[in-house]
């Protein structure tokens, strides 16, 4: 946006190949370096419906990472998403690596911990062995009035994300922050997150171009495949390739 933006010490950069993202003949991104390649997903929650999880795998998806719950705009009750229970069951029957995500709306430190200790109920007995991630968002054009989140704090939000993901990572789990450009730059202080994934959303550019390192990249909201009726979001999950030696 025109911006010239100084690099936050001591967070790592990404350094994936640009060159080695290309588009297959489904018209999806994939992504092979140095022999080895990133994996495919999809997120969903109750607005795909029933999905046919059998098919999703059939189609190529390796992993899904699923919305377990939200914390509405207004009010902030916490609600669990009304196909949770069937989606996590059938994606886990269907053989596909799982992780799940929380939408949060939390203005305090104490709200966030208290979603992270919601969502730890509801997965102890599922095998969860993708990131737990946290998604904060601004509120955009709210037609019922003023968003509980319009007024907040930049220096609030990271706060919020570190109790979350702090809580997450105390019960065993690998916290992600849920992030698009503008909320990873100007939102989140990512070095007071040490130890937290980026889930990046980007679905205007050809490869990931956020300058830090991220894990996982939704590069698409109009994805289309075999089990799910519409549009569904579309991600690629990456390696740490020093630490793992995958892409």
């Amino acid at each position: 946006r025109g911006m010239t933006m100084e690099a936050v010490p001591g967070v790592a950069v990404n350094r994936y190949d640009p060159d080695g993202f290309y588009t297959d003949e489904k018209g999806r991104v994939q992504y092979t370096s140095k022999g080895a390649s990133a994996r495919a997903g999809i997120d969903v929650s109750y607005s795909q419906g029933d999905i046919d999880w059998a098919a999703v795998a059939a189609d190529g998806v390796d992993f899904a990472i699923i919305r377990l719950g939200y914390r509405g705009y207004t009010q902030g009750a916490i609600q669990t998403d009304s196909c949770f229970y069937q989606n996590i069951q059938g994606a886990l029957d269907a053989g596909l690596d799982v992780g799940v995500y929380f939408f949060s709306q939390a203005i305090t430190p104490k709200e966030a911990k208290a979603e992270a200790k919601y969502l730890l109920k509801l997965i102890k007995d599922y095998d969860i062995t993708l990131n737990v991630a946290y998604d904060w968002e601004y509120i955009d054009n709210v037609d019922f009035g003023t968003a509980r989140t319009d007024k907040i704090k930049e220096n609030t939000v990271t706060e919020c994300a570190a109790a979350f993901c702090k809580t997450i990572a105390d019960a065993g789990y690998q916290p992600a922050i849920y992030c698009n450009g503008m909320l990873g730059y100007f939102s989140y202080d990512l070095s007071k997150l040490s130890g937290v994934d980026v889930w990046y959303a980007n679905y205007a550019d050809p490869s990931p171009e956020f300058a830090y390192r991220i894990r996982m990249w939704q590069y698409s909201d109009k994805g289309k495949l075999e089990g799910v009726t519409g549009n569904v979001d579309l991600n690629l999950y990456f390696y740490d390739q020093a630490s793992e030696k995958k892409a």
